[in-house]
């Protein structure tokens, strides 16, 4: 798998031209592009980074890669991110996993592209196959949105739970649901989102044109 990873970090180095202002996605591929990132850097590469979280943040800092905050007018060369589940054809993702859905979403409406890292496993026929649903919600709306996403048949789950929860950079919560193989996220989408509360879902739908795959020690490429 650290393999696969290097691969796709390696690949993608060829989307960031020299001197360019990007995004820097968060999870272990994004993870391992940052490693790539901060050796051409070292070798004096020139690149400014967006962070997508607060972990990316220090670890980019960490590896000498200079950092920005999304701000100003000109839009991010390209943002370098994962994805939980990828469709295929579509190219639709759910994102979240890391807990960073909120940040992704506004580093790729800021980027001229999104170019995305998976392994073949994160391939899928129907987004939901995989595994659940995040989505973000403010505190003061759990229990309200709790109660209106099991209404909608998404088995909501709060992640951590009242114990221990989960608390995103934004200071918010996350529920984890269960949505099954989707065959219209795009309603799903609409339905969550309209409900007070929700900041963001992990529903990506056509962010990105460009998935880059890892497969047998190979990359290839998918296009939308």
């Amino acid at each position: 798998m650290d393999q696969q990873f290097a691969a796709l970090a390696a690949r993608a180095l060829e989307f960031v031209p020299d001197g360019a202002r990007i995004g820097l996605g968060s999870g272990r591929t994004a993870g391992a592009f940052l490693e790539k990132l901060g050796e051409r850097v070292r070798g004096g590469g020139r690149v400014r980074g967006v962070p997508s979280s607060e972990a990316t943040a220090q670890k980019a800092r960490a590896l000498g890669i200079p950092v920005d905050d999304l701000d100003g007018d000109e839009l991010l060369e390209v943002t370098i991110d994962g994805a939980d589940e990828v469709e295929h054809g579509t190219l639709n993702l759910i994102k979240g996993k890391g807990g960073a859905l909120v940040r992704e979403r506004l580093l790729a409406a800021a980027s001229k592209r999104q170019v995305i890292l998976i392994t073949s496993d994160k391939l899928v026929d129907r987004l939901g196959e995989r595994g659940p649903l995040p989505v973000e919600v403010i505190p003061f709306a759990l229990a309200f949105c709790r109660r209106h996403l099991d209404h909608l048949g998404l088995r909501p789950v709060w992640r951590g739970g009242p114990g221990a929860p989960y608390v995103t950079d934004n200071g918010n919560y996350i529920l984890d649901c269960d949505t099954g193989p989707l065959t219209d996220p795009a309603a799903v989408q609409h339905a969550v989102r309209s409900l007070p509360g929700v900041l963001d879902t992990g529903l990506f739908l056509g962010t990105t044109d460009l998935v880059l795959v890892a497969e047998g020690g190979l990359v290839r490429e998918l296009h939308r």
